[in-house]
C-alpha cells in the first residue's frame, strides 16, 4: 500500500493535534513543577500617582479569581481598606482604576494587595490575601505626589 502526500500531511496533522490537546490536557506532562509554580505567582505593578478620588493599578496578574484592594500604609503595618476592585477572573491586567472611599492628598503613602476570592465573588473575611514563594504579602507601596511635568 503506497500512501500518498496528502494522506502522509493529513495523518502529521492529526498527530500534531492529538500532541497540542495532550499538552493543553495535562500541562504537568511537559514543564516542570518550578515553571508550574512561576505560572501560578501573582504580580502588581503600581506607580506613584497624583491625588484624586481614584487610584490607577498599572498591572495584576492574579492566578486565581479576586480582588485588587488599596489600603492606607501605616508604616508598620497596612491600614484599614479604602478601595476594592471590582470581581476578576484569574489572569493578566492593566490600568485598573480603583475608585477610593476619599480622595488622597499629596504626600499620602498606600499599599495595593491581591486578595485571592472564596467563591462568594465579593470582598468578604474568607477571601486571602495572596503570598510569594517565600510567603511573603504580595503587596506594592505606592506614593501620592504632584504629578511629574
Amino acid at each position: 500500500m503506497k500512501i500518498t502526500k496528502r494522506q502522509f500531511w493529513v495523518a502529521v496533522g492529526f498527530v500534531i493535534m492529538a500532541i497540542l490537546f495532550v499538552a493543553y490536557q495535562y500541562p504537568q506532562w511537559f514543564i516542570s513543577s518550578d515553571q508550574q509554580a512561576f505560572l501560578k505567582r501573582g504580580m502588581l505593578i503600581v506607580a506613584d500617582q497624583p491625588p484624586g478620588p481614584s487610584v490607577m493599578i498599572n498591572y495584576a496578574t492574579l492566578p486565581f479569581a479576586g480582588f485588587v484592594v488599596v489600603r492606607n500604609d501605616l508604616g508598620d503595618r497596612p491600614g484599614s481598606i479604602i478601595g476594592v476592585s471590582s470581581y476578576l477572573e484569574a489572569g493578566r491586567y492593566k490600568s485598573i482604576r480603583i475608585t477610593l472611599q476619599s480622595a488622597t492628598v499629596t504626600g499620602q503613602a498606600l499599599i495595593a494587595g491581591l486578595v485571592t476570592d472564596d467563591g462568594s465573588q465579593r470582598l468578604d473575611a474568607g477571601d486571602q490575601l495572596l503570598v510569594d514563594a517565600r510567603g511573603k504579602p504580595l503587596i506594592q507601596s505606592f506614593l501620592i505626589g504632584t504629578p511629574a511635568a
